[in-house]
């Protein structure tokens, strides 16, 4: 916990490209040693819900992120390894593992009591690493494989998860979010950058984007012609780690240049993923994954730990 003055919000006035806007530091009130990956924010109440890699568990805190309660607590009913997380229709669908091992598990919460709903699992016996995942307005749900390359899709109404789609030249899928028309995922690939996939046709229909080819792209959201997108260039690079956005064309077929938004920010270490709301696009700013050893779960060294800070940017007039 913080005293008072601990938690008060740093509210900053900065100049980003091409507009005046205002960004607050908001301090979470969860433990330094998370390690958090996924982020989502309430589309009513405009509380902060937070997955931790590390503590195997979900939290959610109010907006000015205090008095933060686990919602899942640690390990429970396997569920370890927090990662990716979105909200829809009142739910909050979060990937994970199952006991930290190779078999990937998908919690349906309820944001009313926080009750499991569903619990999602591909086959037994098949592998998959589920970095992230976007909903469309049916529940369906959509995941990258980091590890293979691969999609899969969660049909909502049957409750199973299956093989979408590959393609060579989507190498190493982390963010992904859908087009509001549901006829597109925009998909992070490391080596030829941000790809647009048609979702009926199952295939690639945009060029390599240069702008974002090995940034180490992690989350993506889309908001009113604008894909935003957190830049993390895999834990190097610091200086150039934050949040930008690229124009989307009218069909939402291409993508523009980059628009940086927020660059080498002193709170950032190795930013993760990013939530819309209300007019401001929020991320996690320092998951401090540099200081974690994946092998084992443990921090390498407890004494340079820092408080979580979750940078909230404003991006409407």
């Amino acid at each position: 916990m913080h005293n008072l003055t601990g938690t008060l919000l740093l509210l900053l006035l900065i100049q980003i490209p091409g507009l005046s806007q205002e960004m607050q530091e908001i301090i979470l009130d969860i433990d330094r040693s998370s390690m958090p990956e996924g982020i989502a924010i309430h589309p009513n109440t405009g509380e902060i819900y937070v997955g931790s890699i590390r503590l195997n568990k979900i939290t959610r805190s109010d907006p000015d992120g205090q008095n933060t309660i686990d919602i899942i607590e640690s390990g429970v009913g396997g569920f370890t390894f927090t990662t990716g997380m979105m909200i829809g229709q009142n739910y909050l669908f979060a990937c994970g593992k199952l006991n930290r091992g190779v078999r990937p598990i998908v919690l349906q919460i309820s944001l009313d009591n926080h009750e499991i709903v569903n619990t999602f699992q591909i086959p037994e016996g098949d592998s998959a690493f589920f970095n992230d995942l976007t909903l469309d307005q049916d529940l369906n749900a959509y995941f990258t494989d980091s590890n293979t390359g691969k999609l899969y899709r969660l049909d909502y109404a049957s409750g199973e998860i299956s093989f979408f789609m590959e393609d060579e030249n989507l190498t190493g899928p982390n963010g992904i979010t859908i087009s509001p028309d549901q006829t597109k995922l925009y998909v992070n690939s490391n080596k030829d950058g941000i790809r647009v996939i048609d979702i009926a046709a199952r295939k690639i229909i945009n060029p390599p984007h240069e702008d974002s080819k090995n940034k180490g792209v992690d989350g993506l959201s889309v908001h009113d012609g604008w894909l935003y997108a957190v830049y993390n260039y895999g834990g190097k690079s610091l200086e150039k780690h934050g949040l930008v956005r690229f124009r989307l064309s009218a069909n939402g077929s291409d993508l523009g240049p980059e628009d940086a938004l927020v660059i080498n920010h002193p709170r950032q270490a190795i930013p993760t993923t990013v939530d819309i709301h209300d007019g401001y696009a929020y991320y996690i700013a320092n998951s401090q994954f540099a200081n974690f050893n994946w092998g084992d779960n443990t921090v390498k060294d407890p004494g340079i730990l820092t408080d979580t800070y979750v940078l909230k940017v404003k991006i409407e007039p």
